[in-house]
């Protein structure tokens, strides 16, 4: 191994995925692979913690961040008056910070809000008592706790949970104060003008909407120094966000958008019922005009049919056929013309056009390999059933009949000269995948556009279950996690002139291979 190797991969330069390090067959964007991100979900992991400045925004706007820096700066000068260490009480407006706090620094924190006059911003009460619903909130001492929790005191939370997500202002300027805590303890220096610009940032119309980009910047470059810096006041902030988020659910429901429409069909448009069949009989309609016409040339015409070697003709047939009943099928029932169901059919096409087209390039006996290498799976299936017949005899249970049967079927199709003459191959048909053939085939645009994203759909891959299957809670306070969709999905008519103008290529592809391929 080369000593100059780098450990994050090979720096990919062109392509889709330029700028990304690959290692094996996982692609990391360059940041990623050089820095360690660490959490990256802001809203799951931070905001819980930042839910005091979030309310004192809610409460004042820039107003009250600006009284948050005031108290800042007072804590810090009676801090060290009374002989207090503040670097023990970190007053950076995170609440699992509040947690450090001692009772005389509690004291001091509360004397200075008083001082300020600002309580009903700066210690609300409806956040103390939001709180209390949630067991081992931390910094609850600061805030007015009483028993009197109403319904409201969690709207309070869920606006400031909203606020932050529809405002890059107020997502930006929440981490206002673990900046300026770090600048008045000294721990932080730069240059003049970076301070200057933070000071004005609220009252000019061109620096303020700057900031808050520059302090998501600095937020991400600081949340890393404090997991290296004090990895337990991190873990201690992420098990309140833990706790938050899972009290949540006893605290409200789920909420999803309801739709009037039931999954019943008839209660679609009359111009919508109106159109299906007509759109279903014309397109079966083109799909049986191309398939005679297929039909036509590949059984009347004798040059195409070579009966020393018939493979060729088999199985261009056989893929046509396969094709164009999955397709006429699926024609006349259109409420499945949706994302869900017709990707399984447009895969199936797309995969046969493909190959059809590579192996009508091919020179040899490619067809016959391709008759083979499926022979070779039966006779791996017939082994395989085989297998399981003695597992039932070794147990003294009798095999249920519809194995039993599939096993003489397949004894009976492969035959036993066939049997001991075929190999089994388990990888790859020839060693090509799917994206060689398209490349040698000059067809990856419907590999790429196409193929890929069907294939996706019927792998159930998250992309498309999250697209298709699932909605999204509309509750803050739940994050908006993912529920099952638990509706009827409508038809998409287009889905069918998608499907015909795959078919259509598929058949022009089968009629020019078997002219390449003619006697």
């Amino acid at each position: 191994m080369s000593r100059n190797r780098d450990p994050r991969g090979r720096l990919q330069r062109e392509g889709l995925l330029a700028n990304h390090y690959r290692q094996g067959s996982v692609f990391t964007p360059e940041l990623a692979a050089t820095v360690s991100l660490g959490p990256d979900d802001t809203v799951r992991d931070q905001v819980p913690n930042l839910l005091w400045i979030l309310g004192i925004v809610l409460l004042d706007g820039d107003d009250g961040i600006r009284k948050f820096c005031h108290l800042q700066k007072q804590f810090i000068s009676k801090c060290r008056e009374a002989g207090c260490d503040p670097d023990i009480a970190r007053l950076d407006g995170q609440l699992s910070t509040l947690a450090a706090f001692g009772s005389e620094h509690q004291r001091i924190l509360e004397e200075c809000i008083e001082e300020l006059g600002s309580d009903e911003v700066l210690a609300t009460g409806v956040l103390g008592r939001a709180l209390s619903q949630y067991p081992d909130a931390p910094g609850t001492w600061l805030f007015e706790n009483s028993d009197d929790f109403v319904i409201e005191d969690i709207e309070f939370i869920r606006d400031c949970i909203i606020s932050y997500c529809v405002s890059d202002h107020v997502s930006g300027i929440v981490r206002l104060p673990s900046l300026t805590w770090l600048l008045l303890t000294g721990k932080l220096s730069g240059p003049p003008a970076f301070f200057e610009l933070i000071k004005e940032y609220v009252d000019d119309e061109v620096i303020s909407p700057l900031l808050p980009s520059m302090l998501r910047s600095f937020n991400l470059a600081e949340r890393q120094m404090q997991q290296v810096r004090d990895a337990m006041a991190w873990d201690e902030g992420i098990e309140w966000a833990k706790i938050f988020w899972r009290t949540n659910l006893t605290l409200s429901q789920c909420a999803v958008e309801v739709h009037t429409e039931s999954a019943d069909l008839s209660n679609s448009s009359d111009e919508d019922m109106a159109s299906r069949p007509v759109v279903s009989g014309n397109l079966l309609e083109v799909l049986n005009e191309h398939y005679q016409l297929f039909i036509d040339k590949a059984i009347v015409q004798h040059d195409y049919i070579d009966l020393y070697d018939p493979s060729c003709h088999e199985v261009v047939c056989g893929l046509v056929e396969r094709s164009f009943r999955l397709a006429a099928t699926w024609a006349q029932y259109p409420e499945l013309w949706n994302g869900v169901y017709s990707n399984f059919v447009q895969r199936t096409l797309i995969e046969n056009t493909i190959r059809l087209k590579w192996m009508g390039i091919q020179e040899g006996d490619i067809f016959g390999k391709f008759q083979e290498y499926g022979r070779g799976k039966q006779k791996l299936h017939l082994e395989m059933l085989r297998d399981i017949s003695r597992s039932y005899s070794e147990m003294g249970i009798e095999m249920p009949t519809s194995t039993a049967e599939l096993l003489e079927q397949y004894e009976r199709d492969i035959g036993f000269q066939e049997e001991y003459a075929l190999p089994v191959n388990v990888g790859n048909f020839e060693q090509v995948n799917l994206r060689q053939m398209a490349q040698e085939a000059d067809v990856m645009d419907i590999y790429r556009t196409t193929y890929q994203l069907t294939s996706g759909v019927a792998h159930c891959e998250w992309e498309f279950l999250e697209h298709y299957e699932m909605t999204r809670c509309l509750e803050p306070l739940h994050r908006w996690h993912m529920l099952p969709l638990a509706d009827h999905m409508p038809p998409t008519l287009e889905f069918g002139f998608l499907l015909q103008n795959q078919f259509q290529r598929l058949i022009k592809i089968a009629l020019d291979v078997l002219d390449r391929h003619s006697n």
